[in-house]
């Protein structure tokens, strides 16, 4: 399946191409037992509908360089892979240094285009073992530079649910997670 999502590579924010494969399956499968499927199937979709919300709300208040402390995981890509790592410290969030320092990051990027026009488990990202790889050039994002005030609820719902940061205490760079608990950003 082809899938779009917002995120923000410390330059442009805007809609990334992603794909997530639905691996074959004898018989039948409830679609909400699927790798990916519409919000209106899960068992609590209002209750996911208002995390998701706060999530994307939170992760576009993030879009720059901030020092914040995170009680959390955070995890990076090795291999295709994530290798999960808990974070209790003081983090740096900078998604340009980050992509500058990592250039070769697995995590689909931002580019920009002529053309401008209950609760969430975030382990799920990490967990359920699926790869996101990146799109073609051609199809990865068209840039959407709006404002808080400006974005439509449903576009914070499709908000990238991690920040790219430095972890202080573990001295590494990774994704940052869980973006939606309340204990993940203290001042």
């Amino acid at each position: 399946m082809e899938c779009r999502y917002l995120d923000f590579d410390g330059k442009v924010f805007g809609e990334v191409s992603t794909n997530i494969a639905i691996l074959r399956f004898p018989g039948t499968k409830r679609i909400n037992t699927l790798e990916a499927f519409p919000l209106k199937y899960h068992s609590n979709e209002s209750g996911v509908r208002a995390d998701l919300l706060r999530c994307g709300r939170k992760f576009v208040s993030l879009r720059g360089a901030y020092h914040r402390h995170c009680r959390g995981t955070a995890f990076f890509m090795h291999k295709g892979n994530p290798v999960k790592f808990p974070v209790n410290s003081r983090i740096m969030i900078d998604a340009a240094l980050f992509r500058e320092l990592n250039p070769s990051y697995s995590r689909p990027r931002v580019t920009e285009s002529e053309d401008t026009e209950g609760s969430i488990d975030l382990s799920y990202w990490t967990d359920r073992g699926y790869e996101m790889e990146p799109a073609e050039p051609a199809d990865q994002i068209q840039s959407y530079d709006k404002g808080l005030g400006e974005m439509k609820e449903d576009d914070f719902l499709i908000c990238c649910p991690t920040v790219l940061g430095f972890s202080f205490n573990n001295k590494i760079w990774g994704e940052i997670l869980p973006l939606c608990s309340v204990l993940a950003f203290i001042h």
